[in-house]
């Protein structure tokens, strides 16, 4: 593509943690909720890095074309 720029797509997913909650999790705004959120992401994070790192600015990790057409 002329004049186009390469993008790289990854995906981090959580769906299997996330799916455990219940519907009114999402108004949930307690301090210690949000920190458990937030740990859960980090951990996830982490564990995508370690399996993807030497992917990032090489190649996409996810297909968009499989995964959601």
């Amino acid at each position: 593509m002329a004049g186009g720029k390469r993008m790289f797509v990854h995906l981090i997913e959580a769906e299997d943690l996330i799916s455990k909650f219940s519907w009114s999790s999402r108004l949930n705004g307690d301090w210690d909720f949000l920190t458990h959120l937030y740990e859960l992401g980090r951990g996830r994070a982490d564990n995508w890095l370690k399996a993807n790192f030497d992917r990032l600015g090489i190649e996409s990790t996810v297909d968009l074309e499989e995964k959601y057409f």
